[in-house]
């Protein structure tokens, strides 16, 4: 199955915005999902937080497999990080495809759905299904199908 690439210039830095987006991305589709890397600032309750985030990164980045997270939960802590800098997120209907991957392209190819957000500035996705990709360059104006 051909594996398409649509890339949203980031105008929005809420995480509002942003589980805006991951919700429009899923609202079709299910998959198992997971987090592979993180890299972020916090919470918006920052004062509270600070230490879960510390701890929930290196949770992710130091798992050889990344972090399962189901769609509801994943789309609420990212409405609230404060300032996420990078993710990497998976989700396939095979578990066994849902893993850190040596190569972006090894990753593409396994994967169902690929969610990148690259230092702030914009998002990657891929997905099997066209249609999904297609919706999502209507619906942002600020993105080019690759």
């Amino acid at each position: 199955m051909k594996t398409h690439y649509l890339k949203i210039y980031q105008n929005f830095i809420s995480g509002v915005e942003s589980s805006k987006l991951l919700n429009k991305v899923f609202e079709n589709i299910e998959v198992n999902i997971k987090i592979i890397y993180i890299n972020g600032l916090g919470f918006k309750d920052s004062i509270n937080n600070e230490q879960f985030v510390v701890d929930f990164e290196k949770e992710i980045n130091s798992s050889e497999t990344g972090i399962s997270i189901l769609k509801k939960d994943l789309i609420k802590f990212i409405e609230v990080y404060n300032d996420l800098i990078d993710i990497v997120i998976i989700g396939d209907i095979e578990f066994q495809n849902l893993y850190k991957y040596k190569n972006d392209n090894e990753m593409y190819k396994n994967c169902f759905l690929t969610i990148t957000l690259f230092d702030s500035s914009y998002w990657e996705i891929t997905c099997k299904n066209e249609a999904i990709i297609k919706l999502l360059h209507k619906e942002y104006l600020n993105s080019e199908i690759q």
